[in-house]
């Protein structure tokens, strides 16, 4: 029987822990996205406990929670640091085949050296084990990500915020650490027209740009001038949450006129939504191409086909203009996958994005791999990003190059990729590390 989360964990084949131990774990790690507090990575934080800092700011986690019938929002509120991580514990102790088991015991192993399985008996023991460790003096903000090999972190930033942790990290800070923390440009607040809070967002925007927002034309000034903020500050990704594409036809007069409906809180129609929605995303792209930013879209739904016609005109009539950023386009829906590699074929610049949503599960990803591999070119693949939301979600990148190099191996092992070490050392490298710091700085 082979032993839970040795160093082998998810090789199968000699072929595949050769090309993890050799060339995928020694690679450095580039998350290019994920939603971490860069105050903390600036001031090289230090957590007060296992709880603060591997479960207060976790969805996942606590969602984990609220299917193992625990009364979460009471937890939330009145539960203490040891009362939320026994709860913790006892619900990855029936989380079994659930990825998360997973990633919570290669965290507890890489980081904290923890071989136990966490459940509601062992999880005493483990919290004061970590909270111990996370008083020894490589266990900072910085010291953990160390752990992880990171070299380039990106911070979703609203378009309102101060970038002055980034510009502290950008200065003395990051060359002292040997860490890159860049911002992501996440306009989504201002995307979302048919949204409660569009109009008092705008007029946060209006006070940070110290500018008097009127019109559609005033908004996109200042959300340019501050791209070009986020611009000086070394930004190279954009980032935008999308339920759809859409192509409805529209004037400048007709966004104008609802853009003043949607400022005086009238409820706007569905297509009118969709009309403004394709304005603010190609005025978006065309700020992106500008820069020479990448462009990401997370989708929610593409299953249907007129979605996914809207999705490939987008893209295709910027690609006929020169105008097309890199893109990396995301799935929320394993369903998808096949619709969002036939849009490879539309550009070099387009990249099929793993792992995102429902596909971070083992199979979902495998799947997605597979559909890459059939679609497009796998060797050109940028791998996955974490999306993190707590200091200990890098091991996702163990995880997907655990489960990449054991695809390859096993196609090796059975005759149907080439046993040629120098190509598959090469494309290991390359998905892991290599193409998305190309990717992401090529002019």
């Amino acid at each position: 029987m082979k032993k839970f989360m040795d160093q082998d964990f998810l090789l199968e084949s000699e072929t595949a822990r050769q090309l993890y131990h050799g060339h995928a774990e020694p690679m450095p790690v580039i998350d290019y996205d994920c939603r971490l507090d860069a105050r903390k990575v600036a001031e090289d934080y230090r957590f007060k406990s296992i709880t603060e800092l591997w479960i207060e700011d976790d969805i996942s986690k606590w969602n984990i929670m609220r299917m193992n019938d625990t009364d979460v929002e009471k937890l939330k509120t009145g539960g203490d640091d040891w009362q939320k991580f026994s709860k913790w514990a006892e619900a990855v102790g029936n989380a079994l085949r659930n990825p998360i088991y997973h990633w919570t015991h290669m965290e507890l192993k890489r980081i904290f050296g923890i071989d136990k399985l966490l459940n509601k008996d062992t999880a005493r023991e483990i919290y004061e084990e970590c909270n111990r460790r996370l008083a020894d003096a490589d266990f900072s903000v910085r010291g953990i990500m160390r752990k992880f090999n990171m070299e380039c972190i990106g911070s979703e930033e609203d378009p309102t915020d101060d970038l002055s942790f980034h510009e502290t990290m950008q200065g003395g800070e990051g060359a002292a650490c040997s860490l890159t923390m860049l911002p992501v440009w996440h306009p989504v607040k201002a995307l979302n027209i048919e949204g409660d809070g569009y109009a008092a967002y705008i007029h946060r925007l209006e006070e940070t740009a110290n500018t008097e927002i009127t019109s559609y034309r005033d908004l996109m000034d200042v959300l340019q001038a501050r791209h070009e903020y986020f611009q000086a500050h070394h930004c190279v990704v954009s980032n935008l949450d999308i339920y759809e594409f859409s192509d409805e036809a529209h004037t400048d007069s007709q966004i104008e006129t609802i853009f003043e409906k949607a400022m005086r809180g009238q409820c706007l129609p569905e297509f009118e939504v969709k009309q403004y929605k394709h304005s603010f995303l190609r005025r978006m792209s065309e700020m992106d191409f500008e820069s020479n930013w990448t462009q990401q879209y997370h989708l929610w739904s593409v299953d249907s086909t007129q979605a996914a016609r809207a999705m490939y005109r987008y893209l295709h009539g910027l690609d006929e203009e020169g105008r097309l950023p890199r893109t990396i386009l995301y799935s929320q829906s394993p369903n998808a996958n096949d619709i969002i590699a036939s849009m490879l074929r539309t550009s070099s610049n387009i990249q099929f994005g793993l792992g995102w949503g429902l596909n971070n599960q083992a199979e979902n990803m495998v799947q997605q791999i597979n559909t890459l591999s059939s679609l497009g070119l796998l060797s050109r693949s940028i791998g996955v990003k974490s999306a993190a939301r707590s200091f200990l979600d890098f091991s996702y990148h163990e995880y997907f190059r655990r489960l990449l190099c054991n695809m390859i191996g096993n196609d090796v092992e059975r005759g149907i990729l080439p046993d040629d070490s120098d190509t598959l050392n090469r494309m290991v490298e390359n998905i892991c590390y290599h193409n998305v710091k190309n990717y992401l700085w090529t002019k």
